[in-house]
């Protein structure tokens, strides 16, 4: 494992008020989120109103900072109830700054908020949609144990805009926390090792 992407080198935590410079590139920086997941330039100010709300953790839906172990901001985290009953299943993503993808820094993130949904709150399935040809998403997935359980066809590119008005299939990707009792494999022996010395 290398240091950059080493469990204890990144963290999730919540919004301050010295992070929305973060909040507002997301909105003004078209390469901030990615292609797959830019929705096209938004109004700063509603993130900062979000912000001054709830802090943007809510019932309807959470987004919380990946920070480096230096309290840098490098991504954000995303989760929200879906289906019925509320609570039981959740869809998550994360978005990672350009200049620090490809070092594992999202995999780990997902890996620590698959681990705070199972371990504080009643979920039993966590799933994730990405898009089509987003394929080191896919992969960072499955190596935190997601499976693919199908295509939600017909769905927006950067989930709310449609920047091409092309509707476009998503695999669905799904973790059970059953599942969870058997620790996912590569990314589990790389902890572990990480871990023992």
């Amino acid at each position: 494992m290398t240091p950059a992407n080493r469990p204890d080198t990144v963290h999730l935590r919540a919004f301050t008020e010295a992070d929305l410079a973060f909040l507002d590139r997301l909105c003004t920086d078209p390469d901030a989120l990615g292609e797959f997941e830019w929705p096209g330039f938004g109004d700063p100010r509603a993130r900062r109103k979000r912000w001054e709300i709830d802090g943007y953790i809510s019932a309807e839906s959470a987004a919380v900072a990946i920070a480096r172990a230096d309290d840098t901001v490098v991504g954000i985290a995303t989760w929200k109830p879906r289906g019925f009953p509320s609570g039981v299943t959740y869809e998550i993503g994360v978005g990672v700054l350009p200049e620090h993808r490809g070092q594992g820094v999202g995999t780990v993130a997902q890996r620590l908020l698959v681990d705070y949904l199972f371990g504080r709150t009643t979920a039993n399935r966590i799933e994730a949609l990405t898009n089509g040809g987003n394929l080191g998403e896919q992969k960072a997935l499955e190596r935190l144990g997601f499976r693919r359980k199908g295509h939600a066809r017909q769905v927006l590119p950067a989930r709310r805009v449609c920047r091409c008005a092309r509707l476009r299939s998503a695999p669905l990707r799904a973790l059970s926390r059953n599942a969870m009792s058997t620790p996912p494999n590569l990314f589990r022996v790389r902890w572990e090792k990480a871990h023992c010395c």
